[in-house]
């Protein structure tokens, strides 16, 4: 199975990068948490919309489905955190599905 997968569903702006099995890192931004793509992603740029609950400095998260909005991505589906450079225990061993 691809890793990444477009869907083109007209020549404006409707057309959407989907990425299948992302990994998304928790970063500060001017004093806030916000999410960034990792891994290989159309516009590195850009932030993810993601779940406030789960936004800790340093740690990062694979996620099913990645999908690209207008000017952000969103994260849909498991979020499964992969890496915890500060995270504490109880959080490295939550699963989350949306």
């Amino acid at each position: 199975m691809s890793s990444q997968l477009e869907l083109h569903l007209g020549d404006g702006p409707a057309t959407r990068e989907v990425r299948l099995n992302a990994r998304v890192r928790c970063v500060v931004c001017r004093n806030r948490v916000r999410v960034q793509c990792v891994s290989e992603c159309q516009n590195p740029n850009w932030f993810c919309s993601f779940p406030k609950q789960l936004r800790i400095t340093g740690i990062e998260y694979q996620v099913s489905r990645l999908i690209a909005m207008r000017k952000y991505y969103r994260a849909s589906g498991e979020i499964v955190p992969i890496a915890f450079a500060i995270a504490p225990l109880a959080i490295a061993e939550k699963v989350v599905r949306q």
